[in-house]
C-alpha cells in the first residue's frame, strides 16, 4: 500500500459532445469485495488554498465538481495572417510595447504600418557644439504599456495601454482597438515577448457543416526589442560648413 500510494489511476469516461456532467464519486471494489466510495479531493465549502483541485468551474463549491465537454475542432484551415501584434519588453526604456507588425488595409490585404513614412521635425539651426533633446521619436505603430497598481494593492501591478503625445488615439489594427482602458496582466508578456495575430479560419463539423470565422492566436515572441526611446538626450551638432 505504501509503495503504490502515490500512483495515479486513469479511468476512461465517454461523454457526449457539448454535455455537462457532475461526478458525485467513484465506487471502488477491492479484491475482498469491499466497496468504498471516493469523493472529490476538493469538496466542501471552506476556502482553504492548500486543498488540491483541478479543472474547477464557478458553482462547483455548492453543487459539486462538474465536467464540461465543450465542442472542439481537431483541425482547421488557416488563411494567411491579416493582423499581427508583437508584445515585447524594452529594458532600456523600462517599458512594454505593443508593435503592430501587420494590419489590414481597406483593400483587404495585410500591410506593414512601419513602412509608412512620417515626416520628422527638422532640428533648429544652431552654432552650439551640442544640442539638448527632451525625448526621441518612436514609430507610430509602437504603443506603450505602462505599469499601474492593481485595485486595492500597493505592490502588485498590471500593464495599461497608453500613447505618446504625437500618436493618434485610434490604432491601425483591431487587436489593440478596445473601447475604454486596456489592461494586460504583467505575466502575459514574458522576457521572450508574445505574438497575437488574427486570421480567417475554416473547418467542418462532424455533420459536414462548414464554418468560417476570424480567430486569434497567441504564441511566444522572439525576444526583447528596443524602441530607441531616450529622454534628456545630448546630441552633438555637426560642424557648420560655409
Amino acid at each position: 500500500m505504501l509503495i503504490y500510494s502515490n500512483d495515479w489511476c486513469l479511468l476512461p469516461l465517454e461523454l457526449g459532445v457539448g454535455s455537462f456532467t457532475r461526478v458525485q464519486g467513484v465506487l471502488v471494489t477491492d479484491v475482498f469485495g469491499d466497496q468504498t466510495i471516493v469523493r472529490a479531493a476538493d469538496r466542501g465549502r471552506d476556502e482553504d488554498w492548500q486543498r488540491w483541485s483541478m479543472f474547477r468551474m464557478n458553482g462547483d463549491d455548492v453543487a459539486g465538481p462538474g465536467l464540461l465537454l465543450a465542442p472542439a475542432l481537431t483541425a482547421t484551415v488557416n488563411a494567411p495572417v491579416m493582423e499581427e501584434v508583437h508584445f515585447l519588453r524594452d529594458e532600456m526604456a523600462n517599458m512594454v510595447w505593443a508593435v503592430e507588425r501587420r494590419v489590414m488595409s481597406r483593400l483587404g490585404e495585410a500591410l506593414d504600418p512601419s513602412v509608412v513614412a512620417q515626416a520628422g521635425v527638422a532640428a533648429p539651426a544652431t552654432m552650439a557644439p551640442t544640442r539638448y533633446q527632451l525625448g526621441t521619436d518612436v514609430p507610430p505603430n509602437w504603443r506603450p504599456f505602462i505599469p499601474t497598481y492593481l485595485p486595492g494593492s500597493t505592490r502588485s501591478i498590471r500593464l495599461q495601454r497608453a500613447r505618446l503625445p504625437d500618436q493618434p488615439l485610434q490604432t491601425a489594427g483591431v487587436i489593440l482597438r478596445v473601447a475604454g482602458p486596456y489592461f494586460l496582466a504583467e505575466e502575459e508578456v514574458p522576457r521572450a515577448g508574445r505574438i497575437v495575430d488574427r486570421a480567417f479560419k475554416r473547418a467542418r463539423w462532424i455533420d459536414g457543416t462548414t464554418f468560417l470565422w476570424i480567430g486569434r492566436r497567441s504564441t511566444t515572441g522572439r525576444g526583447e526589442g528596443s524602441s530607441g526611446l531616450v529622454f534628456d538626450h545630448i546630441l552633438e551638432t555637426p560642424p557648420h560648413v560655409k
